[in-house]
């Protein structure tokens, strides 16, 4: 029989309920304060932008095997063209923004697998439009006055924060368009219906949203009742029966470990499509012990609970660690 399923919505979404704000209120303090009024531009085209290069994008493809047919192949050369013509088109309207809002900063935030240098290509010149990719985003999000996104689910975290989105589609297209994003938030078509869409947003707060989008957000996003995801998921694990393992699998398990991580420069030179380590960086670095830490205190001050976790560095990994109670 297949196994059961459990729908208790997905922990990243408790992050971002009201009692959990407090989590990101101190760096979103900090950046309002460093950067006064802001909109932030959520990017979204590593499709196209990316980090490594498009080129590596098509082996990409080609090593998934999503683009082995004729069919395949054209519908993916149609999905470059709509993301490069919208690439193009948020890149333009980046002049207008600036200009046209006088007491807001722009904040460009790419996506983390984007070419950051495209960007700042594209805000050269700019007194008041900053190209950054610091920390996470949801912090960003929340110290907005508003963000401006194509088809980027971060309008997803932005809806759930309570802060005014716009889709900027100056191309559209209902084979390509993403739906989510674009149902929670308005929409603007030119660099003219985006400065009027912000602005009415800015001074009046959300745009109504259509009757059916909350039954259709329902679908998308669970969880969203009174318990938290992260305790529907334990209460889920409680009843599931774990199998013993013996010595002798343990001990199989923990050589079959150390091989993989042996094998994995060799792994990496072979595989064409091996993500660079710039790159991985650029994703994410690393969290030594002491931000881990730090992270689980502000957990314990805003939740009340985890009163004696901590976490430690597992011996012999760079970031690696086994999150418990003190002292076991």
């Amino acid at each position: 029989p297949p196994p059961p399923i459990s729908d208790t919505g997905n922990p990243r979404f408790d992050l971002l309920r009201p009692e959990f704000r407090a989590l990101f209120a101190d760096e979103a303090a900090a950046i309002q304060a460093r950067y006064g009024k802001y909109i932030l531009v959520n990017t979204n085209f590593g499709r196209i932008n990316h980090v490594q290069g498009h080129d590596y994008v098509v082996k990409l493809r080609q090593a998934r095997g999503t683009v082995e047919t004729p069919d395949n192949h054209a519908r993916a050369l149609r999905i470059d063209t709509f993301v490069r013509e919208n690439f193009d088109g948020l890149r333009a309207a980046l002049p207008a923004l600036e200009a046209e809002l006088p007491d807001h900063t722009v904040i460009v935030r790419p996506h983390p697998s984007e070419n950051i240098a495209t960007w700042r290509d594209a805000a050269a010149g700019l007194e008041r439009t900053h190209v950054l990719a610091e920390g996470n985003a949801i912090p960003w999000i929340l110290g907005a006055d508003a963000i401006v996104h194509n088809s980027c689910t971060t309008s997803v975290e932005a809806f759930m924060l309570d802060v005014p989105r716009v889709a900027y589609r100056p191309f559209q297209d209902p084979e390509q368009d993403t739906e989510l994003p674009n149902l929670i938030s308005a929409t603007a078509a030119s660099p003219e219906q985006l400065v009027s869409t912000l602005k009415t947003l800015v001074a009046e707060g959300h745009a109504a949203l259509p009757a059916d989008a909350l039954a259709t957000i329902d679908r998308y996003i669970s969880g969203r009742g009174p318990a938290l995801a992260c305790d529907n998921i334990l209460n889920a694990l409680a009843s599931v029966k774990v199998p013993h393992r013996s010595a002798l699998q343990s001990f199989v398990n923990r050589l079959s470990g150390l091989a993989i991580r042996a094998s994995r420069p060799l792994r990496r030179s072979l595989n064409a499509t091996a993500q660079s380590d710039a790159y991985s960086r650029q994703k994410f670095d690393r969290l030594s012990a002491a931000e881990m830490n730090a992270l689980i205190g502000t957990f314990r001050t805003v939740s009340g609970r985890f009163s004696d976790i901590e976490a430690k560095p597992v011996p012999g990994t760079a970031a690696c660690y086994r999150i418990a109670r003190t002292g076991t």
